[in-house]
Order: C-alpha cells, then structure tokens, then sequence
C-alpha cells in the first residue's frame, strides 16, 4: 500500500483507538473529536476514490460485508451486487505454475492468519483485472473470530508488463513463434516425460533456400516481411495445439509434433510444408519464389 493508504488508515486507526486483549478498544491517544473522525473517513473516501487502493471486509462465513465502490465499478456492477458473496467469488487466487503446493483462497482464508499482497485475478468474464490483496482476521469482545479486514491495489499494469516481459524471454519478436531458448526448453521437457512413458516426439528442422538473396537484393525489412509470412503459412499447415512451431534464428524453423510416430504421415506434413513455402510471396510490390 502507498503512502496515502499508510497515512490514512493510521490515523484512522490512532482516533478510533486499538484493541487490548480483552477484546476492547483502547484509545491511542485522547479521544477523537467528531470533527477529526469525519476527516479521517473524508481521507479514506479521498483514498478510495483516487483508484489506488481500496478496502474490503468479510464477516465470520467468508462472505463480503464492505467493497469499496472503484471494486464495483472496475467489475461493471454496483457494491449492492457484491455484498453478501463469498470472497472466494470475488477474487481467483493466482497459483505459481511452480510452486508445487496446491493453494486455494478458500485454505487461505480458513486459516485465519494474516496474509499480505496476495496476487489474486477478478472474476471477471470481459476484463483481465489483477489485484494484489491484503487480510487481517478480526475478532469479537467474545475472541471469537469475526471475519477478516483488509485492503487491496490493483496491479493490472504491472501484470501485463511482466507478461510482456515474459513473452520477449520466450518468443521471437519478429514471427511471434517460440524462440530457441523456449523451444529447448520444451523439448528438454517433452522427451524427459515421455522417455518413461514410452511415447514419441517428432522433430522437422526447415532452413529457407534463397532467403540471403531476398534480404541482398531488396533489403532487410524484406527479408522480415517474407519470415513472417513463412510463419503464417507454418500455422496454416500445423494447426494441432500439442505441435509448436519455433524459429531458432535467421532463417532456421523448428517444428515439434508431439505423439506422432508415423512416417507416412510425417512425410506427409513435410510435404505439405515444402509446398506451401516455396508458393510464390508478394513482397512490398515484388513477386519472391523461395524453397
């Protein structure tokens, strides 16, 4: 959480005073007056409203009994629509592909211990929302639990950053194929995990006949254009989700074709993809024949 957030919640904190171990509220300082309460919750609508962080809380069934309305508003709805839900409704816990422990919101919040920037999706049909969220379990004057407190800011932005980033690591930039270093990855992978199963994996390497000339004679951007349209037309021709196709670099092409033994059949989609390359391409106005 910002500054403003720290800043806020902490004088809202200090006016209304904090809670011994009976279960009672003991003032920080003197008692508030009405009018520092009222600037106090002013500061925490400001906060609300700027889009920065927000809050949210939850009574002792897990199900929500405050959302800020920038929640609702980002979700499409209103706060009336989200009261009275479970939690786990609201917020899809985001689970590390290698951690590998199974964690859910619901084992989260059942054990009634704090949590801190927990990165969570919005369960939302039409928009790609990232939030990172925080809890607290609150009690009762009787120390029964009562729910949870906690606030969140939404990181959308940086999300889609470090999937950006995620994706140069991983594919070409230019063709949007798999690069070598995913493509290596993958097959070190794939053969490992089929060595004990017994399964097959099939390998084609392609390398473009007359792709220097096309780049001497009508440039480099050409030659870009022409490796992108052979990625096209690679796509066309292996359409199996299972297969990835991925472009080691220059003119080199690899195609990975998981589950596929039979020669008749490979020989066949090579065929295919000899013959669909070498059609003519039309380049910036100029007809290029490559094989």
């Amino acid at each position: 959480m910002g500054v403003m957030d720290t800043t806020a919640f902490g004088r809202f904190r200090n006016l209304l005073g904090s809670k011994g171990e009976d279960g009672t509220v003991a003032p920080v300082h003197a008692p508030a007056s009405s009018q520092e309460l009222r600037q106090a919750l002013m500061l925490l609508r400001d906060y609300e409203a700027s889009g920065i962080g927000w809050f949210w809380s939850s009574d002792a069934e897990g199900r929500i009994n405050y959302i800020s309305d920038v929640v609702a508003q980002r979700l499409g709805t209103t706060r009336d629509a989200i009261l009275g839900k479970p939690v786990q409704s609201l917020f899809i816990l985001d689970r590390d592909e290698d951690d590998p422990v199974e964690r859910t919101l619901p084992l989260i919040l059942s054990a009634r211990k704090t949590f801190v920037d927990l990165p969570v999706r919005a369960a939302a049909e039409d928009a790609e929302i990232w939030w990172s969220i925080s809890g607290r379990p609150q009690t009762g004057p009787d120390g029964a639990f009562a729910g949870y407190r906690g606030n969140g800011t939404d990181i959308t932005a940086i999300r889609q950053s470090q999937k950006d980033a995620s994706r140069l690591a991983q594919y070409d930039s230019l063709t949007g194929l798999a690069n070598r270093h995913r493509m290596g990855k993958r097959l070190n992978a794939t053969l490992t995990a089929y060595q004990s199963a017994k399964r097959c994996c099939a390998i084609m390497m392609i390398d473009l006949d007359r792709f220097k000339q096309v780049n001497d004679t009508l440039g480099h951007p050409a030659g870009d254009e022409l490796l992108k349209q052979v990625a096209q037309r690679l796509h066309r021709v292996v359409t199996d989700k299972n297969c990835e196709i991925g472009r080691l670099g220059g003119d080199e092409f690899q195609i990975m074709l998981p589950d596929i033994d039979d020669r008749g059949r490979l020989g066949e989609i090579a065929k295919t993809i000899i013959t669909m390359i070498s059609q003519p391409y039309q380049i910036e106005g100029s007809r290029c024949v490559i094989g």
